[in-house]
């Protein structure tokens, strides 16, 4: 409220006009929003604290992706794309805790920079250099990828053809996107 009136009295010494959406102090209920904002932090509260105890192992999709990658052959590779970014680091997370299994990838906005790199790693059939006569002349940057998640940051223009399955972890909030 204070700082309400502070920037109030502050524009009419100024003599500055007042915009459309701007209202005088006297204009809000206060009493009746603070009480509005103890509710709606109280109910928070509670939504957090029963939120707290769910843990991946109460995440039928992630048990689910689990137990698909679990099917597969060692030698099928597979792209799990994702909208979200926070969706691509909680996968990453949960199917290689510390990140040890280098046989497990991600690529996202965050890490643009590393995608000619883990494409070549994931997909070096279609990716790495070859000479006139097909061999390939190029070697491969790192141990090879069997799981990439990833966001639409190598959707378009990448070759994955190495790849013998792709999921789309999330729907796209946008159907013509699918």
């Amino acid at each position: 409220l204070e700082a309400l009136q502070i920037e109030e009295q502050r524009r009419m010494a100024a003599n500055q006009p007042r915009f459309k959406l701007v209202h005088p102090v006297e204009d809000f209920e206060i009493t009746a929003w603070d009480a509005d904002l103890d509710v709606d932090h109280d109910l928070l509260s509670e939504i957090h604290q029963s939120m707290a105890s769910i843990g991946p192992k109460d995440d039928d999709k992630l048990c689910s992706l689990k137990a698909f990658l679990a099917t597969l052959k060692t030698e099928e590779k597979v792209v799990i794309f994702s909208e979200a970014e926070t969706t691509v680091d909680y996968l990453y997370d949960q199917l290689n805790p510390g990140g040890k299994d280098s046989s497990i990838a991600k690529l996202s906005g965050t890490n643009r920079d590393q995608v000619v790199s883990v494409l070549k790693r994931f997909a070096p059939e279609a990716n790495l250099k070859r000479d006139r006569e097909g061999n390939i002349t190029e070697k491969r940057p790192g141990p090879e990828v069997r799981i990439l998640i990833a966001t639409d940051v190598i959707s378009e223009g990448q070759n994955l053809q190495d790849c013998a399955r792709v999921l789309n972890y999330d729907l796209h909030w946008n159907p013509v996107r699918m």
